[in-house]
């Protein structure tokens, strides 16, 4: 396994992170107020809520007659002004979800749902009928077993320590949060917002992740791969996707990272990414809005990628908003009758013509 392959893994897990940290109050600082509203956040078992997504392509400073592949255009026009509704249920304890979801991709429109128990998921999704030619589709379920999902993805992954694992994600956000600069940090103040039906008064932090921040989650988790229980998770998570990754190999390539090395090798990254991405324009910015109780009940989120390649430039922005509410209260989640007659094997509708089923 390459070094780089390794630093890959540990910087999106640092950047995921980045992007749920949490909390406010006035006896507090910013800090402790993330760290003391990000334990309360694995601590969640049941929520209700609603996810709104956005895409936008910016192309203004693009040259379209200049590229070969037709179908990139078509794609990126499709993707241009994407939206996503979801509105979703769910119970970790009862080991049950369900999501109501809508897209609007392209002037089409798309619906469906999808839902977990009993160690499935279920997808229901009548538009397929149009693309896959199975009328089943229109009023059947695809289901799989949570199980055969993880065998298709090759993933072996299986943290049965709970308590040991929020242990070591919090000691990363800690970590995270610690070493982020003051200036990526602000205290937005309170206000009154409408979450769930109901008027709830919060206070508001942003973060703010740029360059710099991102050098500094990369270094934070390079360092934390010295703490052995730290560096037995990250192990696990690898090997979840490459198993065949042995323990010598994984700490040899861990062993020969030093923090200068290291920090010349992201310098290095950011160099040669920062020649087509324009880091003034590119970045994530995260609104937190927290409750008395230091419960996130909205999140806001956008991300800005901005390229500029051979005089050719173009933006993306990909805008979230998650609004939660019943967390930690009884939630109703109505799983639909799926039954041997409406339940349709995914094999058999991509590949029944070949494998004569």
């Amino acid at each position: 396994m390459k070094k780089n392959k390794i630093m890959s893994i540990m910087i999106v897990m640092l950047l995921v992170s980045a992007l749920i940290l949490t909390g406010c109050t006035k006896t507090r600082s910013t800090k402790e107020v993330l760290k003391d509203v990000f334990a309360n956040e694995v601590e969640i078992t049941s929520a209700e809520g609603k996810i709104e997504m956005s895409l936008n392509v910016n192309m203004e400073g693009f040259d379209v007659t200049t590229v070969d592949d037709p179908q990139m255009l078509i794609v990126m026009n499709m993707l241009n002004n994407l939206k996503i509704t979801m509105n979703y249920a769910t119970d970790l304890e009862l080991e049950k979800s369900a999501i109501d979801f809508n897209a609007d991709m392209g002037g089409m429109s798309f619906s469906g749902k999808i839902f977990t128990y009993d160690e499935k998921i279920a997808i229901h999704m009548p538009f397929l009928t149009q693309f896959l030619g199975d009328p089943r589709l229109a009023s059947g379920y695809i289901v799989m077993s949570l199980e055969e999902i993880a065998e298709m993805q090759g993933s072996t992954l299986n943290i049965s320590d709970t308590d040991k694992t929020k242990e070591l994600v919090m000691s990363l956000i800690n970590s995270i949060i610690s070493e982020l600069d003051d200036k990526a940090l602000s205290n937005n103040g309170s206000s009154t917002i409408e979450v769930g039906g109901q008027s709830v008064k919060v206070d508001e932090i942003q973060i703010d992740i740029g360059k710099e921040e991102i050098k500094s989650i990369a270094l934070t988790t390079i360092n934390l791969l010295e703490d052995k229980d730290f560096r037995d998770l990250v192990f696990e998570m690898a090997q979840a996707y490459d198993p065949f990754l042995s323990r010598q190999d994984f700490d040899e390539e861990l062993d020969s990272l030093n923090s200068a090395e290291a920090t010349e090798e992201i310098n290095n990254a950011l160099e040669e990414i920062g020649e087509i991405i324009d880091f003034n324009k590119t970045g994530i910015k995260t609104q937190l809005f927290i409750d008395k109780n230091d419960n996130v009940i909205r999140t806001i989120m956008k991300m800005s990628l901005a390229i500029n390649d051979d005089g050719e430039a173009f933006e993306v922005t990909f805008n979230v908003t998650d609004d939660k509410w019943n967390i930690n209260k009884p939630v109703t989640i109505d799983i639909p009758d799926i039954n041997e007659s409406n339940s349709l094997d995914l094999f058999e509708i991509l590949f029944g013509g070949f494998l004569g089923y």
